[in-house]
């Protein structure tokens, strides 16, 4: 390319070499879509922020944390995770916030004595606009300049990580 204009193969090429980078573009996309959703779950635990049914008077007394709904030891906190991938029909990229804690699991839905206190499904609505624009804002970066860069959110959470 010179100038701004292409030649028919150039512009191949670099179509090509656009079409060979997506799936980078879409991971670093996703993972920083992620690492939105997932630093939600983990904030609004311990929190009334999302208006959950409140803590039965006997529960509050038995907690070292007190009125602190999801939040005791910083153990369910902690087993939040995400994963991104090409694992979805086709091999379609997608991405995973959840965890394998199974106190986690009857926080968010419920049990026959305790009501549900949805965080992470929650977490996945409240961040939505964050997460469109987030999502927009990557591709559109790729499709104008060809250049991958993380989120910076994914890179702090990353850098925490490290």
């Amino acid at each position: 390319m010179s100038n701004g204009v292409y030649t028919i193969p150039s512009f191949v090429a670099h179509l090509t070499q656009m079409m060979m980078a997506m799936p980078m573009a879409e991971h670093a996309a996703l993972e920083a879509a992620a690492v939105i959703v997932e630093t939600e779950a983990r904030r609004v635990l311990g929190t009334h922020d999302y208006h959950w049914p409140p803590l039965a008077p006997s529960t509050i007394v038995s907690k070292a944390t007190g009125d602190s709904p999801g939040l005791e030891t910083g153990e369910m906190r902690d087993s939040i995770h995400h994963h991104v991938g090409h694992t979805g029909r086709a091999g379609e990229a997608e991405a995973d916030i959840g965890t394998d804690n199974d106190k986690a699991i009857w926080f968010e839905l419920g049990t026959i004595r305790q009501p549900p206190r949805s965080f992470l499904a929650e977490a996945a609505v409240r961040t939505e606009p964050q997460v469109v624009q987030t999502i927009g804002r990557a591709m559109t970066a790729f499709l104008s300049t060809g250049v991958v860069a993380p989120h910076p959110a994914a890179v702090a959470i990353t850098r925490q990580i490290i």
